[in-house]
């Protein structure tokens, strides 16, 4: 008897502590207008800058980012990706919505993903734990025209990490 009201509290216990979870956002951007179709869906890149202030990329730019989470898992779980644009509408627009799995390497847990090149404007990127659904994390970017993105001076990419 008193083993399984250990049992009980022990899985009550699990499914109250709610998970707190914490990271860093960091990008990467590449122009692929010249690559062909293989080299598009082959090429990824391996270094990234991490920041969520000044944030601009190109329209012809595909945008890489990584979310590199503080939290160590004991299970792996789903979160909530979703993109917003604030283009032309007073409230976001959702714009993609994805549910992803954090991969693992060199003693970190991390989300992947990109966007193929956007129209101009300002983003909004929310991440949320599927089961919650709350976000626990958020960034804003903006894309601007090819153009423009070159005038911009100073660094847009604060801290590199590999």
């Amino acid at each position: 008897m008193l083993k399984k009201i250990n049992i009980l509290l022990l899985l009550t216990f699990f499914i109250t502590c709610k998970r707190e979870y914490t990271g860093d956002f960091a990008w990467r951007s590449i122009d692929q207008n010249q690559f062909n179709y293989i080299e598009k869906m082959l090429i990824s890149p391996q270094e990234f800058y991490t920041g969520r202030k000044n944030l601009y990329f190109g329209t012809q730019e595909t945008i890489w980012w990584i979310y590199r989470f503080h939290n160590k898992f004991y299970l792996k779980p789903k979160f909530l990706v979703v993109l917003y644009s604030e283009i032309k509408s007073p409230q976001p627009v959702e714009i993609d919505l994805r549910i992803v799995q954090p991969d693992y390497q060199d003693g970190f847990y991390f989300i992947k993903q990109y966007y193929p090149p956007l129209e101009p404007g300002k983003y909004l990127l929310k991440i949320a734990a599927y089961e919650d659904k709350i976000p626990f994390d958020q960034v804003e970017f903006i894309v601007l025209p090819q153009e423009e993105i070159r005038q911009i001076s100073g660094p847009v990419y604060p801290k590199k990490i590999d």
